[in-house]
This record gives C-alpha cells, sequence and structure tokens, in this order.
C-alpha cells in the first residue's frame, strides 16, 4: 500500500484490467414481432481480454461462442445470462425476454356436397 500511495502522489494511474459482461439481441424477423416461433440472436458486448464464454438459457447451457443463436419455438418468459470469464475476473449478466403464442390458425369445417 505503501506503493501505491507512492505512485498516486506522483501522478501516475493505474488502470486496472476489467472484465464486464455484457450483450443485446436482435430478433431475426426483424419486424419487432415477438411471437414465437422465433429466432433471436445474441451478440456479445462484454469488455476485457482473453474472454471466455457461456451462455445458458432458464440455467442451461447452449453455447460458448462470443456470439449465439436460439430458437424459441413457444411463448413465455426465459432468462438469458452471459457469463464471461478474462484472466483474473468473471462476470454474468442476466437479461429476462417474454415472447407471445402465435394464435391459433381457425380450422374450416368443409362442406359436404349433396
Amino acid at each position: 500500500s505503501g506503493l501505491l500511495s507512492l505512485l498516486f502522489s506522483l501522478g501516475v494511474s493505474i488502470a486496472w484490467a476489467q472484465t464486464t459482461a455484457d450483450f443485446y439481441f436482435e430478433l431475426s424477423n426483424g419486424s419487432g414481432n415477438w411471437t414465437a416461433p422465433i429466432k433471436v440472436d445474441f451478440v456479445d458486448a462484454s469488455t476485457g481480454t482473453d474472454l471466455t464464454y457461456r451462455w445458458t438459457l432458464d440455467g442451461a447451457d447452449f453455447s460458448t461462442e462470443a456470439a449465439a443463436s436460439h430458437l424459441f419455438l413457444k411463448g413465455g418468459k426465459f432468462e438469458i445470462c452471459l457469463e464471461v470469464k478474462g484472466a483474473t475476473i468473471n462476470d454474468r449478466q442476466c437479461q429476462d425476454l417474454e415472447f407471445f403464442e402465435a394464435p391459433a390458425l381457425p380450422v374450416l369445417a368443409q362442406s359436404s356436397r349433396r
């Protein structure tokens, strides 16, 4: 701590390597329609160096890539998390996504011709 005090008194700044998990997502349909089935692309926006990635969907692993995709077949509320590990620090960010069920298509009864 004496060395740090000396460095600060001399005006020397020390930059600490920081690892921060961050991501955003894009709906593949491009229209902003939140109705399942829908493919979602998750894009890493984390900071840090030499990062490893772990994506989870409701607690289950689904990718270890920097960018991930998932096809949501049904509506519902889902928790997506990204955990990044740097050289010395780990961080995690989670976001909740909610999709709607597609409306059921009406079934048309066939008329019988006599």
